[in-house]
């Protein structure tokens, strides 16, 4: 065999691996780059404040959501998203003060927020057996509560903070539950921020309203691919 036919021979060789190797190399990139999430959630709203001082489950409203989620490492995740919802309350006959105010709150309310989860188990690991994690929760959220009360709108600052847990369901599916409390920086979410009936003062002026999220979301996972390096054949 003479000289240019064995160099032939050789780019054929490494022509035929260099195909494969890309592939390797995209396999390996996106079973290590479980980066993007897009999902959605259906669950409830609830509501603490004037008209229902304590967390009241019977004031749970439907709501649903929809969010992008970063996995910037396994531990951190950020969490754009998107809530809409309605919340209800009403007062209790049974006290003085809501029996003189009789009450009743009804809104519809529409959240973007952005939120920090901290995930105890690095459940998205292929190799690992555990496909669950616990995780923490908390960020920055702007409302818009559209209520019945006049026809008024609020557009409000609101600090996510709750609990949740994560389950691998597949390579790509992630089921999901949380609570996710709202921290408001209002009074009057419900409207009844500083009611006086009568003379009299039926509002707790010293306390802000906060509002409840519960849920139950799924997710799909998209994979990141990175480009392999260029190959470099020596003869």
């Amino acid at each position: 065999m003479s000289q240019i036919q064995v160099i032939i021979s050789k780019l054929i060789k490494h022509i035929k691996i260099g195909m494969f190797v890309p592939v390797f190399f995209i396999i390996i990139g996106a079973a290590n780059a479980q980066t993007h999430e897009f999902g959605a959630g259906i669950g409830a709203f609830n509501y603490s404040g004037q008209l229902s001082p304590n967390y009241n489950p019977v004031f749970y409203r439907p709501a649903f959501s929809l969010f992008y989620r970063h996995n910037t490492t396994p531990v951190i995740a950020l969490r754009s998203g998107i809530y809409l919802g309605q919340l209800y309350a009403a007062d209790n006959s049974k006290n003085p003060v809501p029996a003189l105010r009789d009450g009743v709150y009804k809104a519809y309310l529409s959240e973007i927020s952005e939120i920090v989860e901290y995930n105890f188990l690095n459940y998205r690991a292929l190799n690992d057996p555990v496909k669950f994690s616990p995780y923490l929760a908390g960020g920055l959220g702007f409302f818009v509560n559209s209520a019945f009360y006049g026809g008024g709108r609020q557009f409000e600052v609101c600090m996510p903070m709750g609990v949740g847990i994560k389950y691998k369901l597949g390579k790509q599916i992630n089921l999901g539950a949380e609570i996710i409390a709202r921290k408001t920086f209002t009074n009057n979410l419900d409207g009844y921020g500083t009611k006086v009936i009568n003379n009299h003062e039926t509002a707790d002026i010293f306390n802000k309203d906060w509002y409840y999220y519960t849920s139950i979301n799924i997710s799909y996972t998209l994979y990141d691919v990175k480009c392999p390096q260029p190959i470099k054949f020596k003869f």
